[in-house]
């Protein structure tokens, strides 16, 4: 064992003997027995958590196993996490239950208690406070507000009529204060003073005290609260006062690991399948689902993915998604935490889900077609690829295009010169479109398409357009993704308005004449063409729209 970690423990002991010195001296004797039992029964099951975190890390080599992360109390969602958070539901519903029995303004102080614990059981496991910071900021100024209402409210519900309920008030405020302390102002402490040190302090040795407290700080409410049973609860009702809380804590447990392990596999069957190994099939991405296939200015795209690992796995990867333009620029990017949940806590064959926010920047070209990436890539060794292959598009040799969304345009369209409706497969109608009657060789001339998209295409297909005359052999040929390829038809959504320009040059050698004009969509694969219907369904020739004639003249 080496010197640091010889300290380090001892520093834990003489701590923990400071504790149960300070309870022993200070408040044991203001406990009931039944308060002394229960809080000691805390304590034990408490503390046995801890030491499970000790045992691992001194006879478990640090190979990123499972149980080396389930086990740091440092970590989200592990062992600790979920303890803690039963800790505190156990505490709301204890606080919920003991308010049906009392009356007068102390049900006040129960309902506001049950609440108030109820949030924090959900703050524990899911870690809200992080949410408000990047929303709002200073989340610790926010809770310490909240804690000193919430003191003033439960001292004004609560207003002791006798010696006992003095006490009770007395430890229960200073229960809360350990809880609101240690997880506000000492996490403050540790993360913006101590931890921005030069002193060689390590910031998860300090965050050990913050959660042992701050879990401490819990049970000492939770004993008070369930001692106040004996008190306001008939016998006749303590039997499903307490199973209800041994019940409650028992599907606590279980639905946080159902989180995890369950729920994505059912939200699965609902999601896009895609099959897409990454690190030469170590882990597979076996589907996903957008928020919308629509993109707006400083919005954002959601996009929660699904991972299997085929194999247990010993790296610490990242995922990476991002929005790309058509020249695989990124516009906005996602690395969803590689701590929290991290790859080797992946069981093999196990559906994990990750989600990420891709932020839109508030300037976007539109409409324009973007992509919708993904990587993974290994967090300790950036620079080592991890080879991405399966039944999605390979952009580059780590990452895979998984879909593609559209920004719509805001701006009206202008008036159709030559209105002529065509619909192709029930879903994309032409509404018009404008093209010069007269042109010559080695000219450029300009054509334009008004689209409207009533619902997504059926796939991706590139436009034609074509200058028939006489003898079709001789046809003067155009293709072109629309837009330029800025929007192919795999981008094309419901709502979807727009007015596609070509700039195109007459090829020099081009016989002078009269040519018929025609377009239509094709399948770049099988040179399909989409089928197309006229008004009122009417059949169209060699599928596809008869736009006019234009006659090509010399200079």
């Amino acid at each position: 064992m080496s010197n640091s970690m010889d300290q380090l423990l001892l520093f834990y002991l003489v701590a923990l003997a400071a504790y149960v010195i300070g309870i022993r001296l200070f408040f044991w004797r203001f406990f009931t027995q039944f308060q002394k039992r229960i809080f000691l029964l805390l304590n034990v099951i408490t503390f046995a958590v801890y030491l499970l975190y000790f045992f691992n890390i001194l006879s478990t080599p640090q190979t990123l196993p499972f149980w080396n992360w389930f086990l740091d109390v440092n970590e989200e969602f592990g062992l600790m996490a979920t303890y803690s958070s039963a800790i505190l539901l156990l505490t709301a519903i204890a606080a919920f239950f003991n308010g049906m029995f009392d009356g007068g303004r102390r049900r006040g102080f129960w309902i506001l208690n049950a609440f108030v614990f109820l949030f924090l059981t959900l703050d524990e496991y899911f870690v809200i406070h992080e949410a408000i910071q990047e929303a709002v900021g200073n989340w610790q100024i926010i809770y310490m507000v909240s804690g000193a209402v919430l003191v003033l409210l439960s001292i004004l519900f609560w207003w002791p009529k006798s010696r006992q309920q003095w006490i009770q008030l007395v430890l229960y405020l200073i229960g809360l204060g350990v809880l609101g302390g240690s997880g506000i102002v000492l996490d403050y402490v540790f993360q913006e003073v101590a931890c921005r040190t030069e002193l060689g302090i390590i910031c998860a040795d300090l965050n050990l005290i913050e959660e042992v407290m701050e879990t401490l700080g819990a049970c000492f409410v939770l004993a008070l609260f369930l001692s106040i049973v004996v008190e306001i609860v008939p016998m006749r009702g303590r039997k499903i006062y307490w199973g209800t809380l041994v019940g409650a804590a028992a599907i606590w447990v279980v639905a946080v690991m159902g989180y995890w392990w369950l729920l994505p596999t059912l939200e699965l069957q609902t999601a896009n399948r895609v099959d897409v190994g990454f690190d030469d099939g170590r882990v597979s991405l076996v589907g996903y689902t957008l928020s919308s296939h629509e993109v707006a200015p400083d919005g954002t795209l959601t996009v929660t993915t699904y991972w299997r690992a085929n194999e247990p796995v010993t790296k610490l990867y990242q995922i990476s998604g991002h929005i790309l333009d058509r020249s695989y620029n990124s516009i906005a990017q996602d690395d969803p935490t590689a701590g929290w949940f991290p790859s080797y806590a992946w069981f093999p064959n196990v559906t994990i889900r990750k989600t990420l926010n891709l932020h839109i920047p508030a300037t976007i070209d539109a409409p324009y077609g973007y992509l919708v990436s993904m990587r993974l890539w290994n967090f300790k060794d950036p620079e080592e690829l991890s080879p991405v292959s399966g039944d999605r598009p390979v952009l580059f040799a780590d990452t895979v295009q998984l879909d593609a969304v559209t920004s719509l345009s805001a701006d009206e369209l202008p008036s159709v010169p030559n209105s002529n409706s065509y619909t192709f497969s029930d879903n994309i109608r032409m509404l018009g479109y404008q093209m010069p009657l007269v042109a010559t060789p080695g000219e450029i001339i300009t054509v334009r398409f008004w689209w409207d998209v009533e619902s997504a295409a059926p796939a991706d297909y590139a436009q034609f357009l074509h200058f028939v005359p006489d003898d079709p052999q001789e046809s003067v040929v155009f293709d072109q993704i629309p837009l330029d390829g800025r929007l192919p038809t795999a981008n094309w959504i419901p709502g979807l308005r727009f007015v596609d320009t070509w700039d195109i040059q007459i090829p020099t050698d081009t016989p002078i004449g009269t040519y018929e004009v025609i377009s239509g969509f094709f399948n770049q694969f099988t040179g399909e063409r989409l089928p197309v219907s006229g008004i009122n369904n009417s059949p169209t020739r060699d599928v596809s729209m008869v736009l006019g004639t234009i006659d090509v003249v010399r200079p």
